[in-house]
């Protein structure tokens, strides 16, 4: 895909999830102006950018919405469910479009189809139908500008209006050919086009040649009218009504026109230049000579303007700036407009489908907006880290001098503390970067809530807090999921009808709380409800149908059992929870993410499960142990501190060996021996043990020896590595060897603490 269109899906997503956040709005805030304003000039935006391109479809749906969206703000609809669901659904179509061009290149099949059905829906509310002119009624949609509309428009030359269209999407070609006896009629054809108004160019000619001044008939109107207008089908039909018969109509895309009013401008060789100019942006090149080829193609636009003498005139306003500043995007959107050609097009030829890792969801964006000052600061740890190196080959030439080996070491270890600093400081500005607020994440929740509400016949109100706090893009793309299980859980189950609520004494509208905080090096997501909680007896008898003992069980234990795999209390299985697979797939992902989740609930007043996750996933922190004979990395995370203990210290609950450690029995295990290593049992006397707690429970690793902390970049395990259990990644350490990091959960979940 082109730069440009790259850009207008970024940011034409980012209009759409605006507009459709403002419906949620005006719907409680319906009589604020300033909010109905943002939503029309969300919807408005995107529509004049989709007209860039040729995604006819997407831009008519759109204008559909928007005409609704300008009657709610003059007062002729009210924002009603109705309206309000009208237009959410033609932005959802139109978010479904973006993500189909994102994946295959272009609109899916059918599109033109679905836009028309779309557009008679959202025109029923203005009281009519779709379009009334029989053209368009056979076509659905605007036409490609036809060859005797362009004609006309090279005939008139400079006498264009072309600021007459801004602020329309299309306009019409309309050619008039009145009666002979046009004149004896009483129609006076001239003051009919007049009438119709917003005229961007009109032509009067007549069919064939003129006849000589001795056969003319004065009396014969023998004329015909060719005319542009910025107005739409029904007002160009209104105009000429008494005269339908006796006129051609084609509504058309004003781009289009801004395109032949270009075209005819220039003679064909300056159109090669800029076809030339256009092929030349939209081919690949070296970073370091993308300047240089910018600032040429700028030149040579700028030479085959001065070439037609009508510079100044075909410029729009800030053009003329884009050339001299020869802004890439810009020139691109600038030669397309001069030419008339689709950016598709531009970059040379028909383009592949964009294949994404995942055909069955949409594409994630990876794009990530950067404050300009990380940049900056980002280039000045790159400059520093630039003279740490040239400081290396100084240090070669004094080994190679025979320099003394203490003085040697000091020097090493020096550098050493300077280029570490400098990694540091520029890992942390790179992660920085990186970092995204939890808000992008809860903002698809209120559409959510508002329709499943609506669905569940429950009032639910969301509140959000903590939107501004930081985590890594890719620890927020994978906490989605989760918090959509968690939500309909609250919504299905969580929350009860305003009648149960109201005869609990409680208000007939729930509440659903989205909290984002930061906590030591992670971030803690909650989500909260008001609603009737998890009765600890209910999950017990639940337990105890599966076969689960549940003697002795307390009532917060018993409550955690939900988030057991399978496990669900609900009667009734529902499409949107209650199949006994929500929080196990929520676990699951927490648990992927390295992170953890808690649960509290009190009968009658609410559930609240909180998620912690840490910062990012790209980096981790680990401590390098030993197990028969194999060097091994455990997330510091899961570490609550290192021991050196002798054998005679150790006790055993049973047959498992345990310590008494400050007043609590910590089991213990080798890990060599967990895992299955050859030579893993140690008899010294000494032992090493890791006092870890991967899910809670307190339990002593005995490991051969500690080494050194390190932050290293861990990947996920691949080819034969890939299906291991108990591997969380590997990593490359200093020395050149590979590391295998460690999932303690997974390798510790058949190890049982002492009760």
């Amino acid at each position: 895909m082109s730069e440009l269109l790259d850009q207008f899906l970024e940011e034409g997503a980012e209009l759409l999830d605006d507009a459709v956040n403002g419906l949620l709005e005006v719907e409680r805030r319906p009589d604020d102006p300033e909010l109905l304003n943002a939503v029309f000039r969300a919807a408005h935006t995107f529509k004049g950018a989709s007209g860039l391109f040729d995604f006819g479809p997407l831009t008519h749906v759109v204008h559909a919405a928007e005409d609704v969206l300008d009657a709610v703000r003059h007062g002729q609809l009210s924002p009603d469910g109705a309206v309000v669901d009208a237009a959410m659904g033609a932005f959802d179509l139109a978010q479904t479009w973006l993500e189909a061009i994102a994946r295959d290149g272009g609109l899916p099949d059918g599109a033109a189809a679905e836009a028309k059905r779309g557009a008679a829906t959202l025109r029923e509310l203005l009281g009519g139908p779709e379009v009334t002119a029989a053209t368009l009624a056979a076509t659905g949609g605007p036409q490609p500008i036809p060859i005797w509309a362009a004609d006309a428009l090279r005939e008139v030359g400079q006498r264009v209006a072309l600021d007459v269209l801004e602020d329309h999407e299309t306009a019409v070609a309309l050619r008039y050919t009145p009666a002979g006896e046009a004149f004896f009629r009483g129609d006076d054809p001239l003051a009919v086009v007049h009438a119709l108004g917003a005229t961007v160019a009109l032509h009067i000619g007549r069919e064939g040649p003129w006849p000589s001044i001795d056969d003319l008939d004065e009396y014969d109107c023998a004329i015909r009218l060719t005319v542009i207008a910025a107005v739409d089908v029904r007002e160009a039909e209104d105009s000429f009504r008494y005269v339908l018969d006796e006129i051609e109509l084609v509504e058309v895309l004003s781009s289009d026109v801004r395109a032949a009013v270009h075209q005819a401008a220039f003679p064909d060789a300056a159109r090669a230049v800029l076809r030339a100019q256009l092929r030349l942006l939209g081919t690949p090149c070296p970073d370091e000579e993308r300047e240089a080829r910018l600032v040429s193609v700028a030149r040579s636009v700028r030479g085959a303007l001065e070439s037609t003498g009508r510079a100044a005139q075909l410029l729009e306003p800030g053009e003329p700036e884009a050339l001299d500043a020869a802004d890439g995007p810009a020139l691109e959107l600038l030669l397309v407009r001069l030419i008339g050609d689709k950016p598709a097009a531009a970059a040379g030829g028909d383009r592949a489908p964009v294949a994404t890792e995942d055909p069955g969801h949409a594409p994630v964006s990876r794009t990530v907006k950067v404050n300009q000052a990380k940049i900056d600061h980002l280039l000045e740890l790159v400059g520093e880290l630039v003279v740490a190196k040239n400081a290396l080959p100084f240090i070669a030439r004094a080994a190679d001098d025979g320099a003394e080996g203490r003085v040697l070491a000091r020097s090493i270890k020096d550098h050493h503390q300077v280029t570490n600093r400098i990694v540091e400081e520029l890992q942390t500005a790179t992660m920085e970067m990186r970092m995204l607020p939890v808000g992008v994440v809860f903002g698809r929740f209120p559409r959510m809530i508002r329709d499943l509400s609506h669905r569940l016949g429950k009032q639910v109100l969301l509140v959000t807090d903590g939107e501004d706090t930081a985590a890594d893009k890719d620890v927020l793309e994978l906490l989605g999921d989760p918090l959509v299980h968690l939500v309909r859980n609250s919504l299905d189950h969580g929350l009860e009808t305003p009648q149960d609520r109201v005869a609990a004494g409680k208000p007939a509208e729930g509440r659903i709380t989205l909290r984002a905080s930061q906590e030591a090096d992670g971030v803690r997501v909650d989500v909260a409800d008001d609603g009737r909680g998890i009765d600890p007896d209910a999950v017990r008898r639940a337990a105890r149908a599966r076969g689960m003992a549940t003697d002795g069980l307390s009532d917060q234990a018993a409550r955690e059992l939900v988030l057991a795999p399978g496990f669900s209390t609900a009667e009734e299985v529902s499409d949107l929870s209650g199949r006994g697979v929500g929080m196990d797939a929520v676990r699951a992902v927490i648990d992927k993410l390295g992170g953890s989740i808690g649960l509290q609930s009190e009968t009658g007043h609410g559930t609240t499960v909180s998620l912690r996750l840490p910062l990012s996933m790209a980096v981790t922190r680990v401590m390098v142990v030993g197990a028969a004979g194999q060097r091994l990395g455990i997330p510091v995370e899961h570490i609550r501190e290192t021991l050196r203990l002798s054998r005679a210290d150790l006790g055993s609950v049973g047959r498992q060996p345990a310590l008494n450690h400050r007043g609590h029995v910590i089991p213990l295990v080798d890990l060599g021996e967990e895992l299955g290593l050859d030579g893993a049992a140690t008899d010294d006397d000494v032992l090493r043990v890791l006092i870890v707690a991967p899910a809670g429970e307190e339990l002593g690793l005995i490991v051969e020896h500690f080494e050194d902390q390190l932050d290293l970049m861990c990947k996920p395990p691949e080819g034969v590595l890939a299906d291991t259990p108990g591997l969380s990644g590997t990593a490359l350490l200093g020395d050149g060897q590979v590391l295998l990091v460690l999932n303690l959960k997974e390798v510790l979940q058949g190890v049982d603490p002492p009760r």
